[in-house]
């Protein structure tokens, strides 16, 4: 059986203003219509014809709140899929702060990690954090670890690359459809080489993203699910760094 991929992608209109109400637990909740636009041309006719399809969404928490105060009917949205349990993440540089943090976030959601470090030693001191694989690239060849790992069916998902340089090109051949590589920072070169045609055939996307850039309405949305989303796991104990 062919393997799935568990992601949306929506882009549309909102059709009416988000009505919010408030559950007995004092949570927040948004439900919204969105409509979503196509044109095809009719074979009988031979006229272009757009149809129209209807979505409801919800939104929880401060998410809610965001919805409620920054959009409005035919505000324009895109909604993505988010990492799933089960997914494979590449996170890059694990000695690193960020690695950390993400690290152990990603296990508390029941994501699988592969990690990168330069020594034997680093690598001791961090498998703590519960990655699933960690690589020391002075003496494995990451390229070839995600090779295996695509040839095993646990193909990365998603990447969160801080280093970047020639490996980035020589390690994105190697995701599973519709993968994702983010690029947060290039402190092992700013430049690559890419097989193009690897990326429109496994539809991979190469992200940049910077918080600094992000507008104050962005960076609201994502604190809010930090705080929806991954409090609860601190709190309880989850998610250690």
């Amino acid at each position: 059986m062919a393997r799935g991929i568990n992601k949306v992608f929506l882009i549309g209109n909102l059709g009416d203003d988000p009505t919010i109400r408030t559950t007995a637990s004092g949570i927040n909740v948004a439900n919204i219509s969105m409509v979503t636009n196509e044109q095809h041309k009719n074979t009988q006719t031979g006229q272009i014809e757009e149809t129209a399809q209807w979505h409801k969404v919800v939104l929880w928490g401060k998410t809610a709140e965001i919805a409620k105060k920054y959009l409005k009917k035919g505000s324009q949205l895109f909604i993505e899929g988010k990492i799933q349990p089960g997914n494979t993440l590449l996170m890059n540089a694990g000695a690193s702060g960020l690695a950390s943090v993400i690290i152990p976030m990603a296990k508390a959601f029941d994501v699988r990690v592969i990690t990168t470090v330069l020594t034997e030693e680093i690598a001791s001191k961090i498998t703590h954090l519960g990655a699933n694989r960690i690589v020391v690239t002075t003496k494995e060849d990451i390229a070839q670890v995600l090779r295996e790992e695509l040839e095993a069916g646990h193909p990365v998902d998603v990447a969160i690359d801080c280093l970047g340089g020639e490996i980035m090109g020589k390690c994105i051949h190697y995701l599973s459809h519709g993968a994702r590589w983010i690029m947060i920072a290039a402190l092992a070169g700013v430049k690559t080489e890419i097989d193009l045609k690897n990326i429109y055939v496994r539809n991979v996307r190469i992200i940049g993203s910077t918080l600094r850039s992000r507008t104050p309405a962005v960076k609201a949305q994502i604190l809010a699910g930090i705080v929806r989303d991954v409090y609860p796991k601190i709190e309880a104990g989850l998610v250690k760094p």
